[in-house]
């Protein structure tokens, strides 16, 4: 279930694009349940549903403080998803927020804004991680920015996780790998996944990028972050979503396109 955070409702216009996204990928059960809980996005505030001395509630109220603020200065913050799921090993918890304001185009038509996903997961504790979200298709990527971000972090510590996932440099370098994946054609997608060694299978990934028709590097990360949108566990998607990050690597050293003309790709 996608819940509201305090004030913060859920982008309902995001989880639509993200579910019709979802329609080939899904049995017709799992679709069904994911329509459901679109249905009720956001008339549930996460917070209300916790006891006062429930352990997730002080890092939960971290956060969204850290939302005001950041609005407070002006920054353009929306939640996009906020999520509780119990699973065989305990309950997860994921928030996943963009900054609007923080948005550049890779490609005419197909933009991306600057992001970050923090989840408490049995597994792996409290972390928190930048993405950038592509308005086209509502998927996530998970990408390096050079800074301390995936470790695991004390409640006190989000405010700067956070922060540190929504720098304007760190965003201005990942969109400048990403122009460069889009003039990037991609001819032997099996030799650079054998390279890449992503976690998504690799059939189901080439399936998918030579359904959607992008033969470029571009293609091939939306191809595997679709993939990693149709896990209900984040923990699970998140890691799915850092192929993007293992595809990009093995291009980059791969590819023709210089640095000097990704430059002269703005």
């Amino acid at each position: 279930m996608n819940y509201a955070l305090g004030p913060f409702s859920p982008d309902r216009d995001a989880a639509l694009t993200a579910l019709v996204q979802l329609v080939p990928l899904l049995p017709p059960g799992q679709l069904a349940q994911r329509l459901r809980d679109h249905h009720v996005a956001g008339k549930v505030d996460l917070l209300a549903t916790l006891e006062p001395g429930d352990p997730d509630r002080q890092w939960l109220e971290s956060v969204c403080e850290t939302m005001r603020q950041l609005v407070a200065e002006g920054r353009h913050v929306a939640l996009l998803e906020c999520s509780r799921v119990r699973g065989a090993e305990g309950v997860e918890y994921a928030v996943a927020l963009v900054d609007r304001a923080l948005t550049d185009t890779v490609r005419p038509g197909d933009s991306v804004q600057a992001g970050v996903a923090i989840l408490r997961a049995p597994a792996c504790g409290l972390v928190a991680v930048p993405r950038v979200f592509r308005k086209l298709c509502s998927n996530g990527a998970v990408l390096d920015i050079g800074c301390a971000t995936g470790r695991e972090i004390e409640p006190y510590e989000i405010d700067a996780a956070v922060r540190g996932c929504l720098q304007p440099g760190s965003f201005e370098a990942m969109v400048g790998r990403l122009r460069w994946a889009a003039h990037e054609v991609v001819f032997d997608g099996p030799a650079l996944l054998a390279a890449a060694r992503p976690r998504s299978a690799s059939g189901a990934l080439l399936a998918r990028w030579r359904q959607q028709g992008d033969r470029s590097l571009w293609g091939l990360v939306n191809a595997a972050t679709s993939l990693a949108h149709a896990e209900a566990s984040w923990a699970e998607r998140l890691e799915l979503e850092r192929d993007a990050e293992r595809l990009l690597g093995v291009g980059l050293e791969r590819g023709s396109v210089t640095v000097a003309e990704i430059a002269a790709m703005r």
